[in-house]
């Protein structure tokens, strides 16, 4: 009888102590139907059970840990990294931790800091496997560096679809900025707002080793809301070469541009361009640029002599880029062209010098640029009946918030001064944008 009485203690205390207080469950007991959980790879309940455990123990480095590592096996990498920052503070769980963390900032495409998080798990001598692990992917993220620098694209097909809108404090511009003088009664500076949709597409028919064969076909479209004589279409099909040995790269580029200007024919333009870059060490590489513009243009009721630009560009240049540091680029360049036009009073020979500074602490990133770009014309302009002279500055500012792998939030501005000896040339620019960037 007294056994039965300690068998009938030892079944319902528990139970009564757990409806007693249903709001505070046992925390070891949670985190091992967790572990259960996680090792049936039913990762939702696993999630259920290590959330309730981080909210009674919300800097437990257990409990943060199987909490990261859940999220990152059920695909939720960016949830992963908060819990197991956390994780990585405890001494016993900081190189798997680490090795996680890494884990999600690399799938996330966040290669800086995936790169550091490898580097940390390295650095406390990790078991033999989980060494391997972390160096296999650090060759990656070497890869992927390089590749990003050397604009190699990472999968066979590439799509980015961008939609936003603009504000232009002076939209009565051609598509490639000529200045338009009194059209249709509309004032010099006239401003609008437009929104745009883009579409760019590649894909890699060759990517083997070091050679890359593709070809890329794009779409620009915007909509202006007062000035819809204005709307622009341009559409660019490409082919592209490349080959690749460290420390040199050289690709060679075909492209075919054909743009609507308020729906009628605007221009159509094939171009060739070859780019030599060359890694002078990992902190530095350089590019040579050529590029050949064989232009036509068609007349309308918006750009009543545009066939007097009918003619061919040359254009070489030479950029040095600078890593300053893991998140911060710095690159500087200079540009010479030379414009051949039936009507000389259109032919020019360009100097362009630009500079640009890059930052990047994810999910953000901050570019910075100027530009100074100074045209000068061989003949006398047949209205002003002075040779013509053109010297324009462009500043541009853009902060870009990731908001995962392949989301992006972009604002951008810049501000255009273009100063002519010729009044009806000169004019000034500002333009506000916001756009949705999504990679497939």
């Amino acid at each position: 009888m007294q056994f039965i009485v300690y068998l009938l203690i030892l079944i319902f205390v528990p139970i009564t102590s757990a409806y007693a207080n249903p709001v505070a469950p046992d925390f070891e007991v949670t985190i091992e139907k967790g572990k259960i959980f996680f090792n049936n790879s039913e990762y939702a309940k696993a999630l259920e059970e290590f959330n309730s455990a981080v909210s009674a123990k919300p800097d437990d480095p257990a409990a943060n840990w199987w909490l990261g590592v859940s999220h990152l096996k059920a695909g939720n990498h960016e949830k992963a990294i908060a819990p197991l920052i956390k994780a990585t503070r405890d001494p016993e769980l900081s190189v798997t931790a680490d090795y996680y963390l890494g884990t999600a900032y690399y799938r996330l495409g966040f290669f800086d800091d995936a790169k550091e998080s490898f580097e940390s798990v390295l650095a406390h001598s990790p078991p033999e496997d989980l060494k391997s692990y972390a160096h296999d992917y650090l060759d990656n993220i070497n890869k992927q560096i390089s590749g990003e620098r050397m604009g190699v694209p990472a999968k066979p097909l590439e799509l980015t679809f961008i939609a936003g809108i603009q504000y232009d404090t002076n939209a009565i511009l051609s598509p490639d900025d000529e200045r338009l003088v009194s059209i249709m009664g509309i004032k010099k500076g006239a401003s609008d707002w437009r929104s745009i949709l883009y579409l760019d597409g590649t894909y890699n028919l060759l990517n083997k080793e070091n050679w890359l064969l593709g070809v890329g076909y794009s779409v620009y479209q915007n909509f202006h809301k007062r000035h819809s004589s204005f709307n622009t279409n341009v559409q660019s099909l490409s082919a592209f070469s490349k080959y690749s040995k460290d420390p040199i790269s050289v690709k060679a580029e075909y492209d075919y541009e054909y743009t609507f200007f308020g729906g009628h024919r605007f221009s159509s333009i094939h171009s060739i361009s070859p780019v030599l870059t060359i890694a002078e060490c990992p902190q530095t590489y350089s590019e040579l640029t050529y590029a050949y513009h064989k232009n036509y243009y068609w007349n309308s009721h918006l750009t009543a002599t545009n066939s007097q630009r009918n003619g061919h560009n040359n254009s070489m240049g030479i950029s040095q880029t600078v890593i300053l540091t893991n998140a911060i680029y710095l690159t500087a360049g200079y540009n010479f062209d030379v414009e051949s036009a039936d009507r000389d009073y259109w032919s020019y020979d360009g100097d362009k010098l630009s500079a640009s500074i890059n930052a990047v602490k994810n999910p953000w990133r901050l570019d910075l640029g100027i530009e100074n770009y100074i045209r000068k014309y061989k003949d006398y302009d047949p209205v002003a009946s002075i040779i013509r002279s053109d010297h324009t500055h462009t500043y541009s500012a853009g902060v870009t918030r990731a908001l995962s792998q392949r989301v992006d939030i972009v604002l951008m501005y810049d501000f255009v001064h273009s100063n002519s000896n010729i009044e009806s040339f000169a004019y000034k620019r500002e333009i506000s944008s916001i756009f949705a960037t999504v990679r497939f």
